[in-house]
């Protein structure tokens, strides 16, 4: 069952088993997502899923067949939504267990799945440790230049502190006022 081959049954059953799965995992993690899914689609997935089993498993040699045959036995009992929504906590662990190898040996999640649930994660820590290393040839360049500019600023805000116009110390002396009228009219109001 490891071989590539694209039968179109073959395919059709990896398409299914993938889906049915993907909803085995939404009840086995007890997602929210779990009480969106169509109980009519899921059913018809479910029947499609164990004719696609048994399609194969009658056409293929006996160690494909049995491969098919296991799939179908896992399948079979969780006939509807309601049977799954029932089911104990570590049941479905296992199951969803079982479906992760069966995964595996129809070949597995396509690339572009996986990427498509992984891939904004994944894309943002690929910038972010790009424009690290860009960074890291500037880098000098870049300290250099803010610690001019700090060192600017606090020269600027020395002279303006030392040594003041008329117009910054009318500015101060105003604040200073509007701050102590704000602190009395408070203090007079609660009291």
């Amino acid at each position: 069952m490891r071989r590539r081959e694209c039968s179109p049954e073959k395919i059709a059953l990896r398409r299914r088993f993938s889906r049915w799965a993907a909803i085995v995992e939404l009840f086995a993690r007890g997602r929210p997502a779990r009480k969106r899914v169509d109980p009519r689609a899921y059913v018809t997935l479910h029947r499609e899923l164990i004719a696609s089993c048994r399609v194969l498993a009658a056409s293929a040699n006996e160690v494909e067949a049995a491969s098919y045959r296991y799939l179908e036995d896992l399948a079979q009992p969780w006939l509807d939504l309601a049977v799954l929504d029932r089911a104990d906590h570590d049941i479905l662990f296992d199951l969803l267990i079982r479906c992760k190898h069966v995964q595996a040996q129809l070949g597995g999640r396509s690339w572009i799945r996986v990427l498509r649930a992984r891939g904004t994660p994944v894309f943002l820590g690929a910038s972010f440790l790009a424009i690290m290393l860009l960074c890291m040839g500037h880098f000098s360049v870049v300290l250099s230049t803010m610690l001019d500019r700090a060192r600017n600023w606090s020269d600027d805000l020395y002279i303006r502190v030392n040594h003041p116009t008329d117009l910054e110390w009318l500015f101060v002396v105003g604040l200073v006022l509007v701050v102590v009228s704000i602190y009395a009219i408070s203090r007079i109001a609660r009291s």
